[in-house]
């Protein structure tokens, strides 16, 4: 299969349907809508590399190595060991 619908995607994170819609609209999820107004599509790549994405971030040191200024957005980011973290999402 080459896309899935949000209650399939769902079903393979094993996960309730708010979910996926949310991972969909931040953007943390890539999908396609079929015309202006139609259903939801995720291609089977997209979300494995989702899935391989969240592993990375599951595994991700916790520790917080240190800080430094975000010259663009006047504050301060959080700089971890091979993960970025900006604006509250996983860069």
């Amino acid at each position: 299969m080459r896309f899935y619908s949000p209650e399939q995607v769902a079903a393979v994170l094993n996960a309730p349907l708010d979910t996926v819609h949310d991972l969909i609209g931040s953007g943390e999820l890539l999908a396609i809508r079929l015309g202006s107004r139609g259903p939801w599509r995720v291609d089977t790549a997209h979300l494995e590399a989702f899935i391989r994405d969240q592993y990375q971030v599951a595994h991700a040191p916790e520790q917080i190595h240190s800080t430094t200024p975000d010259a663009k957005k006047g504050s301060e980011a959080r700089v971890y060991e091979g993960v970025g973290l900006e604006d509250g999402r996983w860069a």
